[in-house]
């Protein structure tokens, strides 16, 4: 059955009516031509068998190259990115700014795994290790929770010397304080 359709598909390529702009030899040439003089039907089919295996090749690639889905944060992250970087720029919106329907589901997805993420809590961090939450790095402060203070610190864009930062004595009121200073209960 294959090769009953590899037969019909070289068959069908050797007569498509080439453009009329496409004439190798004399471009004015002025009575229509059908298929082509550098292949022959045999030589066609080859061709068609060595491009249409590369599909089992590519499949054969993603099964290797991108297993099953992690579904964490991290591969979520790196999804939206992904269509942010290329879909705008294989997508982009036309001269009246309007997009394509599949860039605009694009756009949707990317919207819809960036609001999730953002409702996500890290997990509590081991101590002498930061987590980032929310633009917030938070780390647990040992020398402060020693000395009777909230040993959860957090401080917005990093630990800086003008950084905006808050406590808390557990690290879910940490992230409950910069859920609160973020303007999101």
């Amino acid at each position: 059955m294959v090769d009953n359709v590899f037969s019909k598909l070289a068959h069908r390529f050797v007569a498509w009516p080439l453009p009329a702009d496409q004439c190798a030899t004399d471009p004015s040439y002025a009575h229509p031509r059908h298929g082509t003089h550098l292949l022959t039907v045999a030589q066609a089919e080859a061709m068609l068998r060595y491009v249409l295996a590369g599909e089992a090749d590519y499949q054969a690639y993603c099964q290797r190259e991108h297993p099953e889905a992690e579904g964490t944060l991290g591969s979520l992250t790196t999804v939206a990115t992904m269509l942010e970087t290329y879909g705008i720029a294989e997508l982009p919106a036309n001269e009246s700014g309007q997009v394509d329907f599949m860039r605009a589901l694009m756009d949707s997805a990317v919207a819809e795994i960036r609001a999730f993420i953002a409702k996500q809590r890290p997990a509590e961090p081991e101590v002498g290790h930061d987590a980032w939450y929310r633009g917030w790095e938070c780390s647990y402060d040992v020398d402060a929770a020693l000395y009777g203070h909230e040993g959860w610190r957090a401080y917005k864009g990093g630990a800086d010397l003008d950084a905006r930062q808050t406590s808390g004595k557990t690290w879910s009121d940490l992230l409950d304080e910069i859920d609160e200073q973020e303007g999101a209960a």
